[in-house]
């Protein structure tokens, strides 16, 4: 599957029909801030990833039934059911490198579903690495301080005083039913920062992308030895808890082709 830009190329679209939260029972919550351009707030979201339903079709080839796991991109929209069009993540960035790279260490290293607050914690880090506009990721409201000099008339002198001062940024606070996740997604996003850039071989990372509905990342993972060009048929989507290079440890994925 090709899902770039450029007339030459089929459009690829994505027919939901079912778009549920993988976690519905104490789901973590948690109120998130975007001070940059531009502004949102917003209290109390389920931090959770999403389980698709739909079928996918390739240009002119038929649609294919597909169940799949993916995170939300998109804080601006609320989830649903819509037909969506698939760009690879790359395109959907506008070409940012550093967003990509650590958005794709991030999956290969975490992308796997390994229980709720595991999960929220990778929801976290994926906004932040959308969203941020500080030069390091950081989950957390980044506050500086800076001196300012005041003229104080009890003692008719010139003083200094801390003042604090917040940057332009994203971050999360607020969290309900998620002890440890914030922590967790600090550190997840730091292992990103460190190991962006680094080869991740046969994983694709591409958004269902809507006007209307929240934005989706997915991804799928090539085969090596493949001996033709790789189709949607042919690729296992790296969704649930299959994760990045089908590690021994996960158990079967939760992407079926009907």
């Amino acid at each position: 599957m090709t899902a770039t830009t450029g007339a030459a190329n089929a459009a690829v679209t994505l027919t939901a029909t079912s778009v549920t939260s993988v976690y519905t029972s104490n789901v973590t919550t948690a109120d998130l801030h975007k001070t940059n351009d531009p502004t949102k707030e917003l209290d109390d979201v389920k931090v959770t990833p999403q389980i698709i339903k739909g079928s996918l079709k390739d240009g002119a080839n038929a649609a294919v039934p597909v169940e799949f796991f993916a995170y939300c991109v998109d804080i601006f929209q609320s989830s649903g059911p819509t037909t969506f069009n698939v760009v690879s993540l790359a395109d959907y960035l506008g070409g940012n490198a550093t967003k990509l790279n650590r958005i794709t260490a991030l999956i290969a290293a975490e992308g796997a579903s390994e229980g709720k607050l595991h999960d929220a914690a990778v929801q976290l880090a994926v906004w932040e690495l959308i969203n941020e506009t500080l030069t390091t990721p950081d989950i957390d409201k980044y506050t500086t301080y800076t001196s300012e000099k005041y003229y104080d008339w009890w003692s008719h002198s010139w003083k200094y005083r801390q003042v604090a001062t917040t940057p332009p940024q994203f971050w999360a606070d607020g969290v309900k039913n998620g002890s440890g996740v914030l922590a967790n997604t600090d550190s997840f996003l730091s292992a990103a920062v460190a190991d962006a850039g680094k080869p991740t071989p046969g994983l694709n990372l591409y958004v269902a992308k809507s006007n209307t509905k929240q934005d989706f990342l997915f991804w799928t993972i090539t085969p090596p030895a493949v001996p033709e060009p790789a189709t949607w048929a042919m690729m296992l989507m790296g969704f649930g808890s299959i994760g990045y290079a089908m590690r021994a440890k996960r158990g079967k994925s939760v992407v079926s082709f009907a």
